[in-house]
């Protein structure tokens, strides 16, 4: 699996808290990290960034086949430095592994 991500930056400067989250089959959130890890604790990839323009490949994963099979679903979210304030509506990639 290779998770791309873009960001466009509006006419005004913005300063945010980036969440990259993967939502397991079974509801549980996993928030990516800069190492490329997924952790279950609250915290966001980026925190006070000023969106930029970006795009690239924050996350990639080979399945072993070994994983839970069902609906999982990447979850993007902008909050307000410090905050779990949501300022962007939330944008979702859903799919479905089974092996």
């Amino acid at each position: 699996m290779s998770l791309t991500t873009a960001t466009t930056p509006g006419s005004t400067p913005q300063v945010v808290d980036l969440y990259m989250v993967l939502q397991l089959p079974d509801q549980t959130l996993r928030f990516l990290q800069a190492d490329g890890g997924l952790t279950p604790e609250v915290r966001p990839l980026v925190a006070s960034w000023t969106v930029a323009s970006f795009l690239g490949e924050p996350f990639r994963y080979m399945f072993t086949g070994g994983e839970p099979v069902g609906d999982y679903r990447w979850l993007a979210v902008f909050t307000e430095p410090g905050t779990r304030t949501i300022t962007e509506p939330v944008a979702q990639v859903p799919f479905a592994f089974s092996p």
